[in-house]
């Protein structure tokens, strides 16, 4: 048996589509959530499956950049953080679930461990994190449901208030403590913003970054070959193949 190609032996191919970066600027480390895309089915249309890992955080090392550590997120990666001094990142995640509540999760992952916790005892979409120093998170989290008055407009922010965030452990923030005011709801990074900066990164380690899109559909043809159908693209078919 001889190798002809790996697939997916591109830098940071373990984490999809990536939505979100965040650089650590002592060591240089980063982290990146990303999406792997919805599983298809026929006839067309896509659908959420719970043992589909969709959503990733990826800390990955600066110069190879290979990946230390991969995570599983159960929504979308809204926002990322590193702490000022410890290795330490704090990740927004969540979304509207199509109907009235917004759910997601606030979590610590440790970038030398790989560890992860939940920091806040309820499922709240966090839609942005920024460490303001070594003991201050600012944390601006979606209402709770669709009843409150501009769900989709106004959001929530506040400062948590940790001596020694390596030590929080799991579930220990109240809602009370993701209660401050009223502020316009900051929609979450462009895609765009993280791709350029995943494909800077890998030119510089040698490795060109390009997004690896979902085969939607495939089709054994007589001579062998496989042509496949990738969203997003449009392709002529040759008269021979019709």
């Amino acid at each position: 048996m001889s190798i002809r190609r790996v697939l997916g032996d591109r830098p940071f191919a373990e984490i999809g589509d990536p939505s979100v970066v965040a650089v650590d600027p002592r060591h240089g480390g980063i982290v990146v959530g990303g999406d792997l895309g919805s599983i298809r089915w026929p006839p067309p249309g896509t659908a959420a499956v719970d043992r589909w890992p969709q959503h990733r955080i990826g800390v990955f090392r600066a110069g190879d950049p290979a990946c230390r550590h991969l995570h599983l997120s159960h929504w979308p990666v809204n926002s990322a953080g590193i702490h000022p001094s410890l290795p330490l990142a704090a990740v927004g995640t969540g979304r509207c679930d199509g109907s009235w509540d917004f759910h997601g999760e606030l979590l610590l992952v440790d970038l030398e461990s790989g560890a992860v916790r939940t920091a806040l005892e309820e499922r709240r979409e966090v839609l942005a994190v920024e460490w303001l120093e070594d003991r201050r998170l600012r944390v601006m989290v979606s209402p709770e449901d669709r009843d409150s008055d501009l769900a989709f407009i106004h959001a929530f922010e506040t400062l948590i208030e940790r001596e020694d965030w390596s030590a929080a452990g799991d579930r220990t923030m109240g809602i009370r403590e993701s209660a401050g005011p009223r502020e316009r709801r900051v929609r979450p990074p462009d895609a765009e913003r993280a791709r350029p900066f995943l494909r800077d990164r890998g030119a510089a380690a040698g490795s060109s970054w390009e997004l690896r899109r979902q085969v939607w559909a495939a089709e054994t043809l007589d001579d062998g070959r496989v042509p496949a159908a990738l969203p997003g693209t449009r392709t002529r078919v040759p008269a021979a193949v019709r």
